[in-house]
């Protein structure tokens, strides 16, 4: 990542006669004429020079500038291929539904439905062709692909293809939302007048964006993020749901899509084998981690009435003078708080009532909590078993010291670095306890999580 940073990244310069020729070469494989990388001069040169002396040198540091080269090419074309770009006229544009309410109206408007799809169907061989080219335009492709430059940079120059659907009528909102592009709902979340106007589109199938955020088709292709067991993906799913319900209107929260079903509805039965992978996955983790953290218990407890070293005729320890003791002492009282203290959250997670709501906030947290302290009572166990050796075998020798220290903190790394995807979690949990305390206002963000400004 340093590397990368450092890189120099020269601009891209296209001559003023020139610049339609961006247009021409773009299906050929010519380079273009109009386009050139702008020379460096002067210490840019010498500085550009010497990575390129060792870009020939390394293979890998070829290929992280030659990635950042294509970004920062992208960068400087991407104005000009969308200035040039109006294919996002050919597309639909957004027209406005009625709600529905439930079955009753459904069935009323089977009837009317009819003619209108017959229509729909008689039309439909003469406008297949213009459907299949302009299925979707650019601005949806990077919507769906999770491009941010490009849709910023199209939405910055041509405001009113936002209006604009695909051959569902699904506007750029709604892929969004169906895609989990995080970053493209960010992104239009600052426009408040333009998400205004997209959240109460209703698409071809009757799904809102609250709809679109209950489907689960595209979730495991769309999620970049890695999540630790079926427990945080559908807490995920969950947090996803709610950002997109604080955004639609309240009056859609009760609309029924072409298959009479409100967005709850469509969550619960594309979640329901989620839901049961991640119920069994909590009890399985909940009880093996007691089960650890009350066999760390007992030794650590054990350990407390069994001082290193003995005891004098007057019940002091023989060693309660050195410091190495007090280190003992400190860690093992530590160590049986934390395990005890795991044991409670875990017993609470087997003992709630593993539904929906619970999995958003509640067992995720006491999860991650309960990994906290089991790791950190494994941590301060094996810093009083190092204090104990150190105590008992007496070397003086520093080097030998620290390997002993070395060998018996062994397994505490171990165990961190193959549960690490799990406590970068923990950041996440902790964060809006600490944030306040820090000088940092709360900024509730689309996705319900709260973030610093």
């Amino acid at each position: 990542m340093l590397i990368y940073y450092c890189l120099p990244a020269r601009d891209l310069e296209v001559t003023t006669n020139h610049k339609d020729d961006v247009e021409i070469s773009l299906g050929s494989n010519q380079p273009p004429q109009a386009i050139s990388w702008k020379k460096p001069e002067g210490i840019l040169k010498v500085y550009t020079s010497l990575w390129d002396f060792l870009a020939k040198e390394m293979d890998i540091i070829e290929k992280i500038w030659k990635d950042k080269r294509i970004k920062h090419a992208l960068k400087n074309l991407i104005p000009l291929l969308v200035e040039k770009d109006n294919s996002w006229q050919n597309s639909k544009e957004a027209k406005g539904k009625t709600i529905s309410l439930g079955s009753v109206e459904n069935l009323c408007k089977g009837d009317n439905d009819g003619g209108d799809q017959k229509g729909k169907d008689s039309a439909e061989p003469t406008n297949s062709k213009k459907q299949s080219i302009y299925k979707y335009n650019p601005l949806l492709i990077a919507t769906i692909t999770g491009i941010v430059p490009i849709v910023a940079e199209i939405l910055r120059q041509h405001p009113q293809a936002a209006e604009h659907v695909s051959y569902s009528e699904q506007n750029i909102l709604h892929l969004a939302i169906k895609h989990r592009q995080r970053e493209i709902l960010e992104l239009l979340k600052r426009k408040p007048i333009t998400i205004s106007r997209l959240n109460e589109m209703i698409d071809s199938d009757g799904n809102t964006i609250l709809h679109q955020a209950a489907d689960r088709s595209y979730y495991s292709v769309a999620i970049s993020e890695k999540l630790i067991g079926p427990a945080m993906q559908l807490q995920a799913e969950l947090r996803w749901m709610m950002g997109v319900k604080n955004i639609l209107p309240p009056h859609y929260i009760m609309h029924h899509n072409n298959k009479d079903q409100t967005a709850e509805e469509l969550f619960n039965d594309e979640h329901n084998e989620l839901l049961k992978s991640a119920q069994e996955w909590i009890k399985d983790t909940a009880q093996s981690c007691s089960t650890v953290a009350v066999l760390v218990a007992t030794v650590v407890f054990a350990a407390a009435y069994a001082m290193p070293g003995g005891n004098e005729p007057n019940g002091l320890p023989v060693f309660h003078d050195s410091p190495l003791f007090w280190l003992f002492t400190c860690m093992d009282v530590v160590a049986i708080a934390c395990s005890l203290s795991s044991v409670a959250f875990f017993l609470s997670i087997l003992s709630s009532p593993l539904e929906y709501p619970f999995f958003c906030h509640g067992l995720p947290r006491k999860l991650m909590i309960g990994f906290t302290l089991l790791f950190l009572s494994m941590a301060t166990t094996m810093l009083a078993f190092a204090a104990t050796i150190l105590l008992v075998i007496r070397i003086e020798k520093k080097w030998t010291k620290s390997l002993l220290y070395c060998i018996a903190f062994f397994p505490v790394p171990l165990f961190g670095l193959l549960q690490f995807p799990m406590y970068q979690k923990v950041t996440k949990i902790f964060r809006p306890f600490f944030i306040p305390f820090l000088g940092f206002s709360k900024r509730r963000s689309i996705c319900g999580k709260s973030r610093a400004n």
